[in-house]
């Protein structure tokens, strides 16, 4: 049988003090109302290893390799339909 041990009531208090220290959030957590939907599509091992370098380039904040599809996508929608057909033009079937 295992023995129950005592509770030190100098260590509850310590405990209760830091809990009752503890921040608590000014505003409530929002939660995020996107959708994310999972896609797959194949790379050549080069563009692969492309997106992982380039999730290594920021400094002061991480990112992933969906956010750097993203990125790139976002960016190419901000061209114009000439910009963006050469731009596929340019690296079609590379």
């Amino acid at each position: 049988m295992v023995k129950k041990r005592e509770r030190n009531t100098d260590i509850d208090t310590k405990i209760e003090r830091f809990a009752a220290g503890a921040d608590t959030p000014t505003e409530p957590v929002l939660e995020s109302k996107a959708v994310f939907k999972r896609t797959t599509f194949s790379l050549t091992e080069n563009l692969n290893k492309k997106i992982d370098e380039l999730v290594l380039i920021p400094r002061t904040f991480r990112t992933s390799r969906s956010e750097v599809v993203k990125a790139a996508v976002l960016s190419l929608a901000e061209l114009t339909e000439e910009e963006i057909v050469e731009i596929l033009k340019r690296y079609k079937d590379s």
